[in-house]
């Protein structure tokens, strides 16, 4: 079947309570895009582009130009699909990042309706099987609370069956010294603490904090750095006690393979709504397994993402643990749904239903109208 048409719809809601600040910012409001394609044959696929902080911008880039690149093409054609967007809008003088989280979108629900139309999960297109992960509690939930509050949220989490956590830092070293140790009291030694300094710290409060991280045993230090500067993420890695993760803001196997070649990481954290769907996301985890890290992809805003990491997780051999939601999340709880809660276990599944196995309720929409520009309250008019 050809593809027919490519429709991508941004939405958004404004949070009833601000979540905590991390050191991205204080978010107002969450967004996401939905793209949507349909082939010749009526037939329809739905997967999740990455905002980038201009939802509607985002879904105007796909609605024009990515679509008139895709409309008319093979809609099994995956990898050629995949190839002639890099070609046209990433590799030359194109959109860059942001065409890559429109493939995202797009490559993402073309493995849903080929799911769909031959009647199989995509883990089992990929040559994958059902296969069981331990969940983190992730989202945005765990900021830069008092201590006391932060360890009662874990506490509180790790009751809903969760047997890891990340919490944010990089408000200063003191608060989240302390933040870190008292959430470490909370839950004891058999209990696995991630920490995301999301580009918060400079050289020297990064390495401050390097003891600190080992003396807690912490399982990953996330985002110590910006995503290309390798050569501070391999001096990094030779020097701290814990492992090093990053990936969310690489965009494709191409700038995955200079870390690894550098042995600057230890968890690939590729996100298929901004590194280009599942196609790419397959290949990074592939290469992962090539030289022997850990794959523990990071997650978007909706349940589409959600499953299609799972799905791809269940076909590398080195994926390591899922990042679960554990935000209140709107956009989970009726507009796009899928059975993905943790069990009492703490463990989590790709759905077994054709092609991603999420139903989306396009009726749900106009509840949840597009808010233009950043998320974040900082990168708003004063």
């Amino acid at each position: 079947m050809k593809i027919a048409n490519v429709t991508a719809v941004p939405l958004s809601y404004r949070y009833k309570e601000l979540p905590m600040p991390l050191a991205t910012g204080q978010s107002y409001k969450r967004d996401t895009v939905i793209v949507r394609v349909r082939d010749t044959d009526g037939a329809v696929g739905y997967g999740e582009a990455y905002h980038g902080k201009a939802p509607t911008a985002m879904a105007e880039l796909i609605n024009t130009t990515l679509a008139d690149l895709v409309v008319g093409e093979d809609a099994d054609n995956t990898e050629g699909i995949w190839t002639k967007v890099f070609r046209r809008q990433v590799r030359g003088a194109g959109t860059g990042a942001a065409a890559m989280a429109g493939l995202g979108g797009i490559d993402m629900a073309l493995w849903d309706l080929r799911g769909k139309r031959l009647g199989v999960p995509v883990y089992r297109l990929l040559g994958g099987e059902r296969r069981a992960f331990r969940a983190y509690a992730g989202g945005i939930r765990l900021g830069f609370q008092p201590p006391e509050q932060l360890a009662e949220e874990v506490t509180r989490l790790r009751k809903l069956g969760y047997t890891a956590v990340k919490i944010r830092l990089g408000d200063s070293y003191a608060k989240d010294v302390a933040r870190l140790r008292r959430v470490r009291e909370e839950v004891g030694d058999d209990f696995d603490i991630m920490v995301d300094i999301n580009l918060g710290y400079s050289y020297d409060e990064m390495y401050r904090l390097l003891p600190v991280l080992g003396e807690y045993a912490v399982t990953w230090v996330e985002e110590p750095f910006e995503r290309t500067d390798v050569g501070s993420l391999r001096q990094l890695r030779r020097r701290s006690p814990v492992p090093v993760a990053t990936g969310e803001h690489l965009f494709g196997v191409h700038e995955f393979l200079p870390l690894l070649q550098a042995e600057a990481v230890d968890f690939l954290q590729p996100d298929p709504s901004s590194g280009g769907g599942i196609t790419e996301l397959k290949k990074i985890g592939d290469l992962a397994k090539a030289f022997h890290v850990r794959f523990a992809p990071h997650i978007s805003n909706s349940r589409l993402n959600h499953a299609a990491v799972l799905h791809v997780m269940s076909a590398v051999s080195c994926s390591y643990i899922f990042e679960a939601d554990a935000t209140d999340n709107r956009f989970a709880e009726a507009l796009c749904t899928a059975p993905l809660a943790i069990d009492a276990d703490g463990l989590v599944r790709a759905p077994d239903a054709p092609g991603l196995g999420v139903e989306v309720d396009e009726s749900l929409f106009a509840e949840f109208p597009a808010i233009a520009g950043s998320p974040h309250l900082q990168d708003r008019p004063r």
